[in-house]
């Protein structure tokens, strides 16, 4: 029977005491639970547009929806929290926090620059940085004491595997339930892009009994949502069959996890639970676009992998193979798996593993890879896994064009046309700035004045709108150029974006304001791709043709036209308001890809210290430099689009959860491990 002594009894306690005074810290931070509060003037206001003004902010972490209130004199403005259009339109006194600055209106609309007012704000008070990280450390420390003493725990997590994989799979379903209920029940709308019409075009194909065209889209997502529409015709069901998607591959890397490591199923829980509830995700999810299956492909490929390696399975080797693969199908970005099916079959050989687990694992990859390639041979001539791959990489690398005697004036004419799409101050800081933020904004407003079709519309028609694969010829021709010619600005155009897709972790987005736009457009302004002539594409989202308001939207008039609001339900405060917070403060950050590279560098020194045999040290290899090659991918052909990078975000905090192994012996030896 378990006796805690009074060592033990203290830590417990201490720890107790700690966890309450951080958790009571977080919740006064984020503005949950407010303890004090400060109020401080507002002055240097600038005119925004319309009835905006707007006034910075000491504090830089003001997000929304935020606590802190405006006052106009002693009279307190409102409604606070209102969104950009409702302020510049409507104003009245509405108001929005917006990180370290106040986008805000006078209570009548007049300029609060002259009308003889004063502004003071009221804020929740600030606890200095090195007090709260003092505490958090502390916290940890005393806690990581207190665990080491509790050898009934121990015992626990080693004998009762049911609670530990209930529990684990409770952590993710209540976070799905959390971020999922609110939009699934109240504002159910679907994001539809420019790019949906790809995929809508190889559906209709199929529909008609074509071979599809893959000129544009790889067919892994048509082929998902042709699966959905034999179940039912209606858009929103995709949205339902993506969610449903998520979660399914989450509770398999948790069980996968369960069944390698079974006292890191809970942490994984946890690591799954903050990739799929962040805003980026619900975003993707709800969008009729490829991310949100290629994400959960991809979360299934390694669930499959750690189960495989550590319970030398032909099963789960073809599982991971298969999966790995149609990730390729769904996005050649998935083409970073090729490397990594390699380095595992070597690992296979060097480990003595069966004949058999290497031929599951290279046969399915390449099998499949193969017969894509060989229908883009068939339909295009080509024999390449992606159609649009190297139209793709020289759009990314578009900015850096230069005029050549040894093309043609036509083509030298193209290039002056695509330069001239960036301003000079663009240019500016493309050619000097190593900020990824702005050079991601110069490349970002370079792609904007026109699209893919702006680039290579121009090359196309200087070189007579050749068939595709001399298309693809003359792309991969410039492209190989801009490497040669300029290899420093190559290099560094390659560098930032690849910083810039590790930096995108601590960027998120306001889902709510997201379904906001996307009910205007949808529903109000009705100017989205189903309202087209195009017939196939009327057909398969005919529910939105005329579509009915919903109940928890509303509609005010104004002078710019109709303002939407989304109306708050309880449970969508309570994801809002406190569980977003939360999220937001633990997991959006730089700390989580930087914790990926020590991770990655760990566990590679461990490999070689043990001659590639252990299996822990392996996985967490394979893992982080995933998310390491998928970054150089995006940068060596695009640029650092949030849609680009998310995907591997799950990579991150899931080898934080996995990193207890590398300190446990697991030796390929006897292939056991005591962890």
């Amino acid at each position: 029977m378990f006796h805690m002594t009074k060592r033990a009894r203290f830590f417990i306690i201490a720890a107790v005491a700690l966890w309450i005074l951080s958790i009571a810290i977080v919740l006064h931070n984020q503005e949950i639970i407010v303890a004090a509060w400060q109020s401080k003037p507002v002055t240097n206001f600038s005119h925004v547009a319309n009835y905006t003004y707007e006034a910075f902010l000491d504090k830089n972490d003001l997000s929304p929806p935020s606590s802190a209130m405006l006052f106009e004199d002693s009279t307190a403005l409102g409604p606070g929290n209102s969104n950009a259009p409702s302020i510049s339109c409507l104003g009245r006194g509405r108001y929005q926090f917006r990180y370290d600055r106040l986008h805000f209106s006078t209570s009548d609309n007049t300029d609060p620059m002259r009308n003889g007012r004063y502004y003071t704000i009221k804020w929740p008070y600030p606890i200095p940085p090195p007090l709260r990280w003092l505490i958090f450390g502390l916290t940890i420390a005393v806690t990581a004491i207190s665990v080491r003493g509790l050898d009934y725990l121990r015992g626990c997590l080693r004998q009762r595997g049911a609670v530990i994989l209930s529990i684990s799979f409770g952590i993710v379903i209540v976070s799905f339930l959390i971020t999922r209920l609110p939009y699934l029940i109240y504002y159910p709308v679907v994001s539809i892009h420019p790019d949906t019409v790809g995929y809508f075009e190889i559906v209709s194909q199929m529909d008609k009994g074509q071979m599809p065209s893959l000129y544009l889209r790889p067919p892994g997502y048509p082929l998902f949502m042709k699966l959905v529409f034999l179940i039912s015709n209606k858009l929103f069901s995709l949205v339902i069959a993506q969610a449903a998607m998520s979660l399914l591959s989450s509770l398999v890397f948790v069980y996968a996890v369960f069944k390698a490591y079974r006292r890191l199923a809970i942490s994984a829980a946890l690591a799954l639970a903050a990739f799929i509830s962040s805003h980026v995700y619900l975003e993707a999810e709800i969008s009729i676009l490829s991310e949100s299956i290629y994400v959960s492909v991809l979360v299934l490929a390694f669930g499959f992998l750690i189960m495989a390696l550590r319970l030398r399975k032909s099963l789960y080797f073809i599982l991971f193979s298969a999966a790995a693969a149609y990730s390729i199908y769904i996005r050649p970005a998935g083409m970073f798996f090729i490397p990594i099916v390699v380095v595992i079959v070597i690992y296979a050989v060097v480990n003595h593993y069966k004949r058999r687990h290497a031929l599951a694992i290279a046969v399915p990859f390449g099998c499949l890879l193969v017969t894509l390639a060989s229908y883009n041979l068939l339909t295009f001539h080509t024999f390449s896994l992606s159609n649009y791959g190297e139209l793709t990489t020289l759009v990314g690398m578009s900015t850096f064009l230069e005029e050549d005697g040894s093309y043609s004036k036509e083509l030298n004419e193209a290039i002056r046309k695509i330069r001239a799409r960036s301003t000079p101050v663009d240019r500016d800081i493309l050619e000097t700035s190593w900020s990824p933020e702005k050079f991601d904004r110069a490349m970002f407003n370079a792609y904007n004045a026109g699209g893919d079709g702006g680039i290579i519309g121009p090359i196309s028609e200087a070189a007579g709108n050749p068939p595709q694969k001399r298309l693809l010829s003359v792309c991969r021709g410039l492209y190989l150029d801009i490497a040669r010619k300029n290899p420093y600005k190559f290099f560094r155009k390659t560098f930032i974006i690849f910083l810039a897709y590790h930096q995108n972790t601590s960027k998120e987005h306001e889902f709510y304001s997201t379904v906001n736009t996307l009910y205007n457009d949808m529903y109000v302004q009705k100017n989205t791709l189903c309202n087209t002539h195009d017939d196939s594409v009327k057909a398969i989202c005919k529910e939105y043709s005329n579509p009915q308001p919903l109940a928890y939207f509303s509609v005010q008039d104004s002078g710019c036209g109709g303002i939407v609001n989304y109306i708050p339900t309880f449970i969508q405060q309570i994801h809002y308001k406190i569980f977003s917070k939360l999220h937001k403060f633990l997991f959006r950050s730089l700390f989580w890809p930087i914790l990926n590279l020590i991770i990655f560098i760990m566990s590679a020194f461990y490999l070689v210290r043990f001659r590639l045999r252990y299996t822990g040290a392996f996985i967490l290899f394979i893992m982080s430099s995933s998310a390491l090659l998928s970054a150089l991918i995006v940068g060596l052909s695009t640029f650092p689009n949030v849609r680009y990078t998310y995907t591997t975000e799950f990579i991150y905090y899931a080898v934080a959860a996995l990193a207890p192994i590398l300190w446990k012996d697991e030796l390929a030896s006897d292939g056991q491990s005591r962890y």
